[in-house]
């Protein structure tokens, strides 16, 4: 059986446990206080050196000795330094700058070259719808072709802007030849009967454009054979004049044609067919007697007869063979 604890003992145990949860609650307490205070380190603050132009030495106007001091050859006065003041500041290591350049390259334009060129010189059969301004170029005459006294024809000359800029203002002139008479041309075109020119004015061709102008002619009814040579010229400011022909050639009725062999007929004689003699005979000339006439046999290779007798031959044979049996 326990020994009962007696009341002292019992009342030492309480203040036992009572100040074990003091000191327990005193420390949890401090130890929050210190989570809550900033902790300053222990490290002494950085000084610059003392001013001998060195790395990490003070630099710049120092009012003390009133006199500016300079860094060592390579380093830099930096006077972003918080601690100091007065115009002063810290020698340091100048930084390497990198710098960054641009080449600009420039391109040069050519300058604008006007250009004009006759592309080229032809000649067409005229039509019966033509009329001044309107022409329908259809039926092309070849160079070197003929042509008639009184023969209507059309003259084209087609153009092309091959500069880089637009042509403002250019002409092309034609100088007829003398066997052939002005009719009429396209619009913009006019003519000097004195001069026996056609001039046709052109106007802001643009760069690459392509066009033509026509003049209709009519050849002289008393034109004499030969070539018949058109030239048209063209002519631009600042650009060299471009040419371009065509040549015919007339051909008239009193030409010399070419003589050409006259082809000679054979005849193939035909043979003489002499008439049998017909009706009484002449006295004293005795009468032939005619000769007998045979039966006429089947002509070598008709069908029926053969046929018909191998289809007699073959009923004998099958009417013998019943017989026999």
């Amino acid at each position: 059986m326990k020994k009962p604890i007696s009341k002292f003992g019992t009342i030492l145990i309480i203040l036992i446990t009572v100040i074990l949860a003091g000191v327990a609650i005193f420390t949890a307490y401090r130890l929050f206080q210190l989570r809550q205070e900033p902790v300053t380190p222990n490290v002494p603050s950085s000084l610059p050196k003392a001013a001998d132009g060195s790395e990490g030495s003070t630099c710049g106007f120092d009012e003390s000795v009133g006199k500016n001091i300079e860094c060592a050859p390579g380093l830099i006065c930096d006077m972003s330094a918080p601690s100091l003041g007065g115009g002063m500041g810290v020698c340091r290591a100048s930084k390497s700058s990198c710098s960054l350049s641009f080449t600009i390259a420039t391109t040069t334009t050519p300058a604008p070259v006007p250009g004009l060129s006759c592309t080229s010189k032809r000649a067409w059969q005229d039509d019966d719808r033509n009329k001044p301004s309107v022409y329908y170029l259809t039926k092309s005459i070849s160079a070197g072709s003929d042509i008639t006294p009184g023969q209507k024809l059309v003259y084209s000359l087609s153009y092309k802007n091959t500069g880089t800029t637009v042509v403002n203002s250019a002409s092309f002139t034609d100088v007829l030849p003398s066997q052939v008479s002005f009719l009429d041309a396209d619009s913009g075109c006019s003519y000097n009967s004195g001069a026996r020119t056609v001039t046709c004015s052109l106007n802001n061709i643009a760069v690459g454009s392509a066009s033509q102008k026509a003049v209709r002619v009519q050849v002289s009814n008393t034109a004499v054979a030969g070539s018949l040579i058109n030239k048209a010229s063209l002519q631009a400011s600042g650009v060299d004049t471009s040419t371009c022909q065509i040549a015919l050639n007339v051909q008239t009725s009193t030409s010399t044609p070419t003589s050409s062999p006259t082809p000679t007929s054979t005849f193939t004689s035909s043979p003489t067919i002499t008439p049998i003699a017909t009706g009484t005979p002449a006295p004293g000339t005795a009468s032939p007697t005619p000769a007998p006439t045979e039966a006429a046999l089947p002509v070598s290779g008709t069908s029926w007869p053969t046929l018909m007798g191998a289809g007699i031959g073959i009923m004998v044979i099958f009417g013998a063979i019943l017989l026999a049996l």
